[in-house]
């Protein structure tokens, strides 16, 4: 969708959003979340304006959130701003790996993916982190759809072949399930 499209639609949407995020159902707080990344993902700079606000609401949102798949929705919705402006990256690795509504993977490993592409050095700086929080996701992997397990696939097989030697090290530390299920998933083609 053209940003230009969705801009009518950006009053109506954001306040019932944000609205939403502060209920008391769990359900609407998370499709809230959810709904809030996907306008934004969409509307792209059209809200460069709105994103400390944004970011204000995700945070207060998760330091209080009990509803594991709300936190998770608000890790895809963080992952979905970064795409727009890469400020709320540290505050997403914090909150890494998924563990309720891991369709959200795909919204974070094409966050990992497009951060590693775009060379950001807040990436960079946390390369064991991102590679152990992909050990977790990797157990997981029959759990998640196609396109996940591939942007997981292709940000491994970059990490591994820039810096093979940070990825032996953290996968010496790892626990034995997760070290089989990282190797594993870096090899699936």
């Amino acid at each position: 969708m053209k940003p230009e499209c969705a801009r009518p639609f950006l009053s109506h949407l954001q306040p019932v959003f944000l609205n939403g995020m502060m209920e008391e159902s769990e359900e609407v707080r998370s499709n809230s979340v959810y709904g809030l990344g996907c306008l934004i993902e969409n509307v792209g700079s059209v809200v460069f304006n709105q994103y400390p606000l944004y970011l204000k609401h995700l945070s207060d949102m998760i330091s209080t959130e009990e509803d594991q798949r709300a936190k998770d929705n608000i890790c895809g919705a963080v992952a979905r701003l970064i795409l727009v402006n890469i400020d709320g990256f540290p505050g997403l690795l914090q909150s890494l790996p998924l563990k309720e509504d891991l369709e959200e993977n795909e919204a974070v490993f094409k966050c990992l993916n497009y951060m590693y592409s775009r060379r950001c050095e807040q990436f960079f700086q946390n390369i064991p982190q991102i590679i152990r929080i992909c050990s977790e996701t990797a157990l997981l992997s029959s759990k998640l759809n196609e396109n996940a397990v591939a942007l997981m696939h292709s940000l491994l097989n970059n990490l591994y072949s820039e810096f093979p030697n940070d990825f032996e090290i953290v996968l010496k530390t790892l626990p034995p399930a997760n070290a089989e299920a990282l190797i594993k998933a870096k090899s699936i083609a």
